[in-house]
């Protein structure tokens, strides 16, 4: 896990792979485990794959995915024409 500068959390496609090892597809959305509380039911990590951001809805730990927060850095750093 590394720590994004604006102090949210990045996972990387790594540890997204563990929580999301038998993960709930509903929708757009993906469920799994909350890598960041105990007694984490399997489907309390929800994951939005197209905008890269997750959070937990127990622990309200929240975040970004390795691919979602490249996707972000590299459209705030792009300039007008």
């Amino acid at each position: 896990m590394a720590q994004a500068p604006v102090g949210e959390i990045v996972l990387s496609e790594r540890e997204l792979a563990v929580c999301l090892a038998a993960f709930n597809k509903s929708g757009m959305r993906m469920r799994g485990f909350c890598p960041f509380h105990e007694g984490s039911t399997g489907s309390d990590l929800v994951v939005d794959p197209e905008y890269g951001r997750f959070h937990c809805i127990v622990c309200g730990t929240c975040g970004w995915t390795e691919s979602g927060w490249k996707r972000y850095l590299s459209r705030r750093s792009c300039t007008p024409d």
